[in-house]
């Protein structure tokens, strides 16, 4: 570094002049002398809790009113209430700094910023609606300002790291924010010089650059100010202090409290989430949803090793989310498409995945798990305002290590299989002149006239675009998008949208973290050399595995495997049909076979015990000879596994799935299910660990018609004599109200899965969820 370079940094002001004499066209931030931070401070602090006491006031005293006459009004006299109360011009659309940012121009924001990425929640699509805004104004007037400090800034990501929005700058000063819950304390400045603990809270992310916090002051000042403006045209009869105006009928107690409602929906429940107050960490729904995600994809497992027709529809998925779907400029097809090199590789993926989504979900679950130990042990002393114990730090930081590494796969998952989805293809052409293995991919139409979902979903798999706005802001604008737009879930394919889902339930986790590490936190714990010691040697028995499939792919070498394994479980069961399952099923026990071998020649075991030694094993049900006779317990003891398979309420072992079969159909009517599992037409399903109070012990859940019903569809009885020839079709409202009745409360994720919790267990210690997804249109 030249001694200029050095001068120009130790001269802030000298730094800025050279820069705009370099570039007289370049936004250059605002230099602070520490009597104007001083000042602005004081104002800001001042104005917001004024303004936080009266909105306070407000709602204690008139909540019921306002609730009353805000619900009443229609939605364009809430439009003319809300864009009146806001000073300059409200946005018109659900967030207005990422639509911004897509025709943003240098000429286009002279300025340091614009008012849509400094409050990219505040438009009139959002507010507009009945309960976001009632949301917005009794979060902020139950919490203090310190509670939204760090989400306030947040925020902000896509601006800042746009530099349209270009903080004020003062050098060697901390300002704290978070836990300080008065007006003498919050924004606080602090001298590096003079103050060695200054220096110490801005390393550590409790504190904040004052810049930074001037911003975030500035952000909470202009809400507060909205909503009590929005207040005051909302009930405009009230005077300043005195509810007498106010007729009595209209003042009668209610507990009409918004926050105590649940949304009605999930789309409800996503617009409502930008303005409640940032939730504290929950460890046991993370757990309840790994353990429901690991469940899911052990039975995912077993489902490839058991069903040759779940395996075909599998493959069948992978092979048509790859780069060799998509045609070239001249309209042909990819040489290598459907051949048997192309074929290898989908079968090696599909194993490797099988069993690598499993091991890594367990991984997560002992980081987590660990990450709990110790917050349990050190909970009291955790507080805002002091950095957290550093065994709890270096446990926190692996755990988001793993998840990077999840998240990392995923994103390459998605940017082999996004372009290549059948929704996506008529979008992009191959290059046909570039390498077969790296295509160059054109696309056919520019992203200025398509709908904005697709925009999006290909943000998601470029991780500088995840890191520029941010994954919880992307996952959030694709589910609005997916759950508003009809023509939404048609461009996302059922394996694009688990593959959203895995990336929403890992950012949850992440969110989660954030909240107990207050967000930000420059200095890491552990250095990245020694988190990538760390992951590698308990990654280790996985490297094992897939370095043996590697040197043996040639064990996936077919013709047609899709004809192959071919599984006709759904077609009336004859001699031609009763031989096309028993083949199919030998191929496939061959093919695992040859997996396990190899396997155990480098490991010393078979796949399983080697990668994923927490799923138990499973007896595989095979199809007997045609015209060989079944005795009545095996009939039974295939009947109980497949509707423990697709039903798994009560937990893996049989005499629960008994228990649950005789709760939702009464002895006399228990159906028998088939012995296969590929025919059926309802959603897949798994569950997490079941309590041990329920073992053994006899439960009788009440019925309603139609959720009997619903129950007699998925429990599909062939040769009842009142059944049709195949089962009905089951909506998946009617699934989930059924569910419901008997005991569940749900939860939309993102993408295609919802998750299940039994509401016995919701204040219990014990953890117990299920993950469905929806079956895709």
């Amino acid at each position: 570094m030249s001694k200029h370079q050095q001068k120009l940094i130790g001269n802030p002001r000298q730094a800025i002049a050279a820069l705009k004499k370099a570039n007289p066209a370049h936004y250059c931030p605002r230099i602070l002398t520490l009597t104007d931070a001083k000042n602005e401070t004081k104002a800001w602090v001042d104005n917001i809790f004024d303004k936080h006491e009266r909105l306070n006031f407000l709602m204690d005293q008139f909540g019921d009113i306002i609730r009353k006459r805000w619900l009443k009004k229609t939605p364009a006299q809430r439009e003319k209430i809300i864009t009146t109360a806001w000073v300059g011009e409200m946005p018109k659309y659900h967030r207005p700094d990422i639509n911004a940012w897509l025709s943003y121009t240098p000429d286009a924001y002279p300025g340091p910023c614009t008012d849509y990425f400094v409050f990219p929640h505040i438009n009139v699509d959002d507010l507009s609606k009945p309960r976001p805004l009632l949301v917005f104004m009794e979060s902020r007037a139950q919490n203090s300002p310190d509670a939204f400090a760090a989400f306030d800034w947040d925020s902000m990501e896509i601006g800042l790291a746009t530099a349209i929005l270009i903080p004020p700058q003062l050098s060697g000063w901390t300002m704290s924010l978070l836990g300080r819950k008065t007006a003498k304390t919050y924004g606080q400045l602090r001298s590096w010089k003079h103050d060695q603990g200054a220096l110490d809270l801005f390393k550590d992310g409790i504190g904040c650059q004052a810049g930074e916090g001037l911003t975030t002051l500035l952000v909470q000042s202009k809400l507060l100010d909205f909503l009590v403006r929005s207040i005051s045209l909302i009930i405009p009869d009230i005077a300043t202090d005195q509810p007498s105006s106010i007729v009595e009928t209209e003042m009668a107690p209610s507990d009409s409290r918004i926050l105590s409602q649940a949304p009605s929906s999930p789309l409800e429940a996503l617009l409502e989430a930008p303005y409640r107050a940032p939730p504290p960490i929950d460890f046991r729904r993370l757990q309840s949803l790994i353990y429901a995600k690991h469940a899911e994809i052990g039975d995912h497992l077993w489902y490839l090793r058991q069903d040759p027709g779940y395996f075909r529809d599998t493959l069948y998925d992978f092979s048509e989310h790859q780069l060799e779907q998509l045609s070239d400029t001249a309209l042909r097809p990819h040489p290598r498409l459907h051949t048997p090199s192309f074929w290898r590789r989908m079968i090696a993926n599909l194993v490797t995945d099988a069993y690598g989504a499993p091991f890594n979900w367990s991984l997560t679950g002992r980081r987590l798990a660990g990450v709990l130990k110790l917050y349990e042990s050190y909970k009291d002393r955790i507080t805002p305002g002091k950095r957290l114990p550093h065994d709890l730090e270096i446990a926190i930081t692996k755990l988001l290590y793993q998840l990077a590494r999840a998240m990392s796969f995923l994103t390459i998952c998605l940017q082999m299989g996004l372009q290549g989805s059948p929704p996506f293809r008529k979008y992009f052409l191959r290059d046909p002149t570039d390498d077969l293995d790296n295509p160059v991919i054109e696309p056919i139409k520019t992203y200025k006239n398509e709908i904005m979902l697709r925009w999006l979903l290909m943000q998601l798999k470029d991780e500088r675009s995840l890191r520029f706005f941010g994954l919880h802001s992307l996952l959030s604008y694709v589910h609005r998008l997916m759950l508003s737009q009809p023509q939404g879930r048609a461009m996302v394919s059922g394996w694009v949208a688990k593959i959203l889902s895995d990336m929403a339930l890992i950012n949850e986790i992440e969110r989660q973290i954030a909240f107990l590490r207050l967000k930000r936190q420059d200095k890491p714990a552990l250095a990245e050399e020694s988190l990538r010691f760390d992951y590698a040697e308990q990654t280790i028995p996985l490297e094992m595995v897939f370095s043996a499939m590697e040197s043996h792919e040639d064990i996936f070498q077919y013709d047609s495997p899709l004809e192959l394994f071919n599984y006709p479980s759904d077609q009336e069961r004859t001699e031609a049909t009763t031989w096309g399952m028993r083949n199919a099923e030998k191929h496939l026990d061959i093919l695992w076979e040859k997996v396990d071998e190899i396997v155990k020649a480098k490991t010393g075991k078979p796949l399983l015990p080697s990668v994923c030694p927490q799923i138990a094993e499973r007896m595989l049900k095979r199809t007997p000879e045609w015209g060989a006779p079944a005795n009545d317990f095996e009939v039974l003891s295939t009947a109980l596994e497949a509707a423990m398979e697709r039903l798994k309420v009560a937990g893996n072992e049989l005499s629960e799935a008994l228990d649950d079969l005789n709760a939702v159909c009464p002895p006399k009517l228990a159906p028998q299910a088939p012995q296969s599992t590929s025919d059926t037409p309802t959603p897949k399903t798994t569950c997490g660990p079941t309590p041990s109070k329920y073992k053994g012990k006899q439960r009788s859940i009440p019925l309603g018609k139609k959720a009997y019903k619903t129950f007699m569809t998925l429990f599909y009885k062939p040769d009842d004599k009142n059944a049709g020839p195949h089962p009905p079709d089951l909506a998946w409202s009617d699934f989930l109200n059924a569910m419901v009745n008997i005991g569940f409360t749900t939860e939309k994720l993102t993408g295609s899965a919802w998750i299940f919790t039994l509401k016995e267990d919701i204040e219990g210690e014990s953890v117990n969820a299920i993950i469905f997804h929806e079956p895709h249109p």
